[in-house]
């Protein structure tokens, strides 16, 4: 008896990671969770001989771990697309805040008497879901076909699969019998029959590999995953200087590209995975969190399962001398239709009453539909209404992929209002999970319990923890840092990352009266006067504090955004010394308006000392070549 070697299972894996044309991409993640949710099934069934029920306890665990054994890398440490990077999990795999609580299951749990397929998208599925009980059917076995196209990605999933199973060595069977017996033990003939549908064409396959073997299984390490693969060709080696921090504030001064540069590393990421925000003095943690809204609501949107409704009834029948059946269903109309008749006598009689009354509640339905056609208003009722933060944390407990929230000017919002008690949860260990975990208030428990699950990781005993591929990007311009300080408790929660002013638009000029000037001169001018005036970068004059369409910045642009900043924002203490045409005479900024604003405006560059495009003195024109190119 003995195990496959190293060189063998990274080999099989690089290949899996081939079966998708783009593995970054979120199909790569999809195509694989329906094949290990599927072989976990076919792993429960051989078990148990019998289908899963994810509404039971150890059901659910259980089924968790058998995905585990076909997605497991290394301790802590999973793959969702057999590639790079692995991600983390805290022993569910992700299933428990993906499979059991978004999609067909959690549908199936919503409608019980519906049966769903697994997985929707692509209408070919692989298994059945009814209550949240995972159905087993050997006639969907085929449609694996469409997942493992190849024999070669057979075998390549197979040698994954027995990398920690004892192969037997000694005896008188080929390797091809020997690997197809130790399968035997774990998965189904049904399952078997379709990843060894040509034996002669899986052998040849196979003896490619030339297997070696060891007297104990190989336990691969994090950094085998990490060198399997040259990283510097992925989109990974774009930004490779962009911080790993799950929590960054991005700050400097005004326009130095801190939002684009967050957006040119989210520049391949799906938009369903991307979250924004911007803080102001008036957000609070129901703007950032969520809270309960009115809104409006058409009557068919209300859509409620057998034991809601059950409860709804029972509410209905206290009301005494006003109850009606008829009335219950024309209120609740919607409902009642979708359902049979055996499931309204059930309701009826769990609620001790005769099922002679689905008469009434027929007749109920049909006055709900009719009143529906003669109104078509929208109601107004209280709901729970998720913001940023909330969709952001949710979207991650449903996918293994990595989701970002990002913040644009933090400290124009009062932090640790907006914050609250999620202040808590952005301590963070070493693997992006938080430190500690807090009570969600019942509002929210409620929510979150509904869109994800009492079980899931997300609220499971009514606690909030961030999760690992939950990413928080800020931005802060340090020119407004005194609106709302940031504590230093807050601070070193985060990582900060500087954005420096890198003068690189240099095609971009500035065109006053005919005469261009070069704006990374004035931009440098101006900052060398900013820095020696008040020894601070905060309000100097970023790389993108303007952004011409077309690199020229007009004498408009320049007065009414450039030069209106600098006097009301910098220069307000007559610091600065910007707004001069001399040593000795200084000019206001509505001197530079009017008939003679030019002038006054093209004596300032002067003054200044802002060159042309290739660092020449730019020559001044007269007062009347001035009027007369104004007058053109």
């Amino acid at each position: 008896m003995a195990y496959i070697s190293k060189s063998n299972i990274l080999a099989a894996y690089k290949k899996l990671s081939q079966m998708h044309p783009d593995p970054n991409a979120q199909g790569a993640t999809q195509k694989i969770s329906a094949i290990r949710h599927f072989l976990a099934l076919d792993s429960f069934y051989k078990l148990h001989n019998r289908d899963c029920n994810t509404r039971d306890r150890n059901d659910k665990e259980e089924y968790a771990n058998l995905v585990g054994k076909v997605c497991d890398v290394c301790l802590n440490w999973y793959t969702t697309n057999f590639y790079y990077p692995l991600k983390r999990h805290t022993g569910d795999y992700s299933v428990g805040s993906n499979f059991y609580s978004a999609g067909q299951v959690n549908a199936s749990l919503v409608n019980p008497n519906e049966v769903f397929d697994y997985p929707k998208r692509g209408n070919i599925p692989l298994m059945n879901v009814q209550n949240g009980v995972l159905k087993r059917k050997v006639s969907l076995y085929r449609n694996l076909e469409n997942y493992i196209t190849s024999t070669d990605y057979a075998v390549a999933l197979v040698v994954w699969l027995i990398r920690k199973i004892s192969i037997e060595q000694n005896n008188d069977k080929n390797m091809y019998d020997n690997i197809h017996i130790a399968l035997s033990e774990i998965f189904t003939i049904d399952l078997l029959n379709v990843l060894f549908k040509d034996p002669t064409a899986f052998e040849q396959e196979l003896n490619k590999y030339n297997l070696a073997f060891n007297d104990n299984f190989y336990s691969i390490q994090k950094n085998d995953i990490d060198n399997l693969f040259d990283i510097s060709s992925s989109n990974e080696e774009k930004h490779i200087d962009f911080p790993t921090s799950h929590q960054v504030i991005f700050y400097g001064a005004p326009g130095t590209g801190k939002s684009h540069r967050i957006k040119e590393k989210l520049e391949y990421i799906s938009k369903e995975n991307i979250f924004r925000t911007t803080f102001h003095p008036d957000s609070d943690y129901s703007t950032f969190v969520g809270a309960y809204k009115p809104t409006m609501e058409k009557p068919e949107e209300q859509l409620y399962n057998k034991d809601e409704l059950i409860s709804k009834l029972t509410e209905f029948k206290e009301q005494g001398v006003t109850y009606s059946p008829q009335k219950f269903a024309a209120k609740y109309w919607y409902s009642l239709k979708q359902l049979t008749p055996t499931v309204k006598r059930d309701i009826l009689l769990a609620c001790g009453m005769s099922d002679s009354y689905t008469v009434e509640i027929d007749k109920g339905v049909a006055i709900g539909e009719e009143l529906l056609k003669v109104s078509k208003e929208s109601r107004i009722v209280y709901r729970f209404v998720p913001q940023a933060f909330l969709n952001a944390y949710i979207r991650a407990y449903q996918t293994t992929d990595n989701v970002y929230l990002i913040i644009e000017e933090i400290n124009r919002g009062n932090c640790a209002q907006i914050f609250g008690d999620l202040f808590q949860l952005i301590d963070r260990d070493e693997n992006g999970v938080s430190e500690y975990t807090i009570k969600a208030d019942a509002d929210l428990r409620v929510f979150l319990e509904e869109k994800l699950g009492e079980d899931n990781l997300g609220i499971k005993e009514g606690e909030l923890c961030l999760p690992s591929n939950l990413y928080i990007y800020a931005t802060m311009n340090t020119s407004d840092q005194s609106l709302f300080p940031i504590d230093s408790a807050f601070k070193r929660r985060w990582d900060w990352e500087y954005e420096p002013i890198k003068y690189k638009n240099t095609d971009w000029k500035i065109v006053i009266a005919d005469t261009e000037y070069s704006w990374v001169s004035f931009q440098r001018k101006v900052n060398d006067k900013i820095l020696g005036a008040t020894s601070s970068e905060d309000k100097m004059l970023g790389d993108y504090f303007v952004k011409p369409s077309d690199g020229v910045i007009t004498d408009k642009i320049l007065l009414n955004k450039i030069l209106f900043y600098l006097w009301n924002d910098v220069c307000k203490d007559g610091e600065g010394d910007i707004f001069k045409i001399s040593e000795t005479e200084d000019v206001s900024f509505s001197e530079l308006y009017g008939e003679n604003g030019t002038k006054a405006l093209i004596k300032m560059m002067s003054y200044l000392g802002v060159t042309d495009h290739n660092g020449n003195k730019v020559t001044i024109k007269s007062d009347e070549d001035i009027v007369e190119n104004q007058s053109e």
